[in-house]
């Protein structure tokens, strides 16, 4: 019996010019979405895993959040 083991590892990198539209196209489609905002209900956090991906109602990437199992931030990093 042989043993298959499947890893991947990838490098994004992501700027204060990035949006939801680009984050996808490097991540896929994300794992969930939440943090409705209006009457359209436009998800404002992407997820991918442990990270959070917020984004401003008009698309523009805002926050890349993650934290431990203890709630602490581990990952918070702000584009303006």
């Amino acid at each position: 019996m042989s043993k298959e083991v499947k890893v991947e590892v990838a490098i994004y990198k992501f700027t204060a010019a990035d949006h939801r539209y680009s984050v996808q196209s490097k991540l896929g489609v994300p794992d969930g979405i939440r943090g409705c905002f209006g009457k359209r209900k436009i998800f404002l956090i992407s997820q991918y895993g442990q990270v959070e991906f917020h984004f401003s109602p008009q698309d523009a990437l805002l926050l890349i959040h993650s934290e431990n199992e203890l709630g602490e931030s581990v990952l918070s990093e702000k584009f303006e």
